[in-house]
Parts: structure tokens; sequence; C-alpha cells
């Protein structure tokens, strides 16, 4: 009987230890996209496209996303390569736009068929580079003050904006000349939002400050504190309730009331937060940071806004686009194995590894 007893023992601890090697040996097993954990938004990893093609290129790193609901055309800001010019339906690269190198930011202008790309990492990165966009093919350079990086058109004002370290330059598309450059009180100026009613609001990251710009006067005609949304980076604009989503590179994002500047709420997020969208169908707020993942967030009673949702994303992914028409996200990612560039520094871009990647329900 003792010896039943050990034998029933024994076999008890090697099935124990079967289940633990088979526990061990899923959790390190790399999950792919269709694992991707799915949270209460639905919302996961579902596709992802490696484009190859910057081999060569001196920086193999990119910016912001912008799409043209119009053509269904995504410009995407490469800053060795230059815009890359891709149909969001095929996933196919249609073109890059010429003398975009450096590119930080692109405005789309359909109506005179041209596009104007910030290249702030190009040279001495004061230029907008003026594009075709059927031909892809450069028609001119516009000098700006240093640092050129986010960029937008207006369709009110018919007017395109740019920020740099000297303030909002505002170009005329249809002269292709600089009408006037306005003081913000910063040299650090990061992503602009357009309210459709003539003004345009703009994060100031060393004043912690987001600031109201009257599109006729081309003054600032408000200034308002970020509260704990410290490092203001990422911005985006609510029509529905007049209301700016700011993310905090200290690590919280900020719901102000547009016409007031009152915070009516302030939520923790993710690490080097870079991109804040809106959709106004589902009404959800999407906080897009580099630590791999984007935090969700919606009003679940009025001036109760909650973090609804955590989506597990890619490496470095701190740039995304929304679709309105299909509601998903699309984000960058690459292969960060290389070495660091310096001591103490993040691991490189390894050339020809650039992912674009799916977000969807």
């Amino acid at each position: 009987m003792q010896s039943g007893k050990a034998s029933c023992s024994g076999k008890r601890l090697g099935l124990l230890l079967a289940v633990c090697l088979l526990m061990a040996c899923v959790s390190i097993v790399p999950q792919s996209a269709s694992a991707t954990p799915i949270g209460s938004t639905g919302y996961h990893l579902t596709d992802q496209v490696v484009i190859p093609g910057d081999g060569n290129a001196k920086d193999l790193s990119w910016d912001y996303f912008i799409f043209n609901p119009d053509t269904r055309t995504l410009y995407l800001n490469h800053r060795g390569r230059g815009v890359m010019v891709m149909n969001i339906d095929t996933k196919k690269v249609l073109g890059v736009a010429e003398r975009t190198d450096g590119a930080c930011g692109t405005a789309v202008v359909n109506d005179l068929n041209k596009g104007y790309t910030a290249t702030g990492k190009r040279g001495e990165g004061n230029i907008v580079a003026v594009f075709d966009l059927t031909t892809l093919k450069w028609l001119k350079d516009i000098e700006v003050s240093p640092d050129a990086d986010a960029i937008l058109y207006d369709p009110l004002s018919k007017m395109v904006y740019v920020n740099t370290e000297a303030g909002m330059v505002v170009i005329d598309p249809q002269t292709d000349s600089v009408v006037k450059t306005i003081d913000l009180g910063s040299h650090k100026v990061e992503y602009p939002a357009l309210d459709g009613k003539g003004h345009i609001f703009v994060n100031l990251q060393d004043k912690n400050q987001v600031v109201e710009v009257d599109t006729k006067s081309y003054e600032v005609i408000q200034r308002w504190s970020t509260g704990r949304a410290e490092v203001p980076t990422s911005l985006c604009y609510d029509a529905d309730k007049n209301r700016l989503i700011i993310g905090g590179r200290g690590g919280v994002a900020a719901i102000m009331d547009a016409a007031n500047g009152k915070i009516l709420a302030e939520l923790p997020i993710g690490f080097r937060v870079d991109t804040s969208l809106y959709d106004p169908v589902t009404k959800l707020i999407f906080l897009v940071n580099e630590n791999k993942f984007i935090n969700v967030i919606k009003e679940v009673s009025p001036n109760n806004y909650e973090l609804v949702d955590t989506i597990w994303t890619l490496p470095y992914a701190n740039r995304a686009m929304l679709d309105p028409k299909t509601h998903n996200l699309y984000i960058g990612s690459a292969d960060f194995s290389g070495p660091p560039a310096k001591k103490g520094g993040p691991p490189t871009i390894i050339p020809d590894s650039f992912i674009f990647a799916t977000i969807s329900r």
C-alpha cells in the first residue's frame, strides 16, 4: 500500500510538473495579431503589413499620419523617405512625394490638388515643400521659420497653418506665400486642432498651456492652463460638446471646455502620448502612447469621463489615425532590435522593417 501511495503521489507530481511546463511554454510564445486580447470596446490589433524601402534612408523614423477621406488616401510622414502615400483600403503604397524627406506633417488642399509638407527634419528644417497630389511631383519650397512641424489646412479660412519655433506661420495656398507668423509665446508648439468655426487650438509644451487663435485676426484670443496634463502634446476636438482632449506627456489627459478653458476631467494615461483621436460616431476618445497601448476614454455620464478600455499595440507606436468610415485605427511600428545609437538611448530601427498595423473591432 505504501508503494501504491508513493506511485500515486509521483504521478500527481509528474502531472503537475507537466502542466506547469506547458503553462510556461505558452506564456513565452509571442502573441500574434489575432491573439491580441480583446477588451470591452472590441478593439484589438488585427493586421500588420511590413512596408520595406527605407534601407538607404538616413532617418528611419516617422511622424504624423494624415488621412484624406475624400480619396481614401493616407499621407504617412516618413522622415527619411519623405511622404509615403498609401491607399488605406488596399494598404498599397502609391508613391513617395518628391523632395519631402524630413517630413513631419502634411496638409492636403483638395480644391487646389496640392499637398504641403513641413520638413522640419530636413537640413535646416525651415521648409514647407509643396507637391502635386496626383503626380506627387514637387512644385516649390516655401521658406518658413525653423523647426517646421505640425501643419494643417483650414477649409473655412482657406489657409495653411504650420507650427514652428517662432510660432504659427500662415500660408496662402493660392499664392504659396507667407501671410503672417503668429507669435504664440512659446518655442515648443505642438499639434493644433480646428473647431470649424474660425478658431485653432494649440498646445504649448513649455508653458503647460493651450491657446486659442482667431483665424480672421491671426491673434491669440485665449490662453488656458492644461492643469495636470503637463507637457501637453496631443490634441483633438469634440465638435459635439465643444471640448478639447489634451494628452500630456506627464501621464495625464485632460478634457477641457473649449468655451472657457475649464477642465472637466483628468485621467491617467500611458507614457509619451503623441496622438489624441475622437470618434464622433462611437463617442470614444483614443490616447495613443509609446509604451505599446492605447487608452480608450468615454463620457459615461455628463462631465464624467472614464477609462473604458486598454488596447495593446506595438513598440513605439504612438502615431495613429482614425478612419471615420470604418472606425478603424492605424498605427506604425518597426523592428527596434538594433543597437542603441547612443549609450543609454533607445534601440535603433532595423532598415526595411516599418510596420503598418490595423486596429479594428
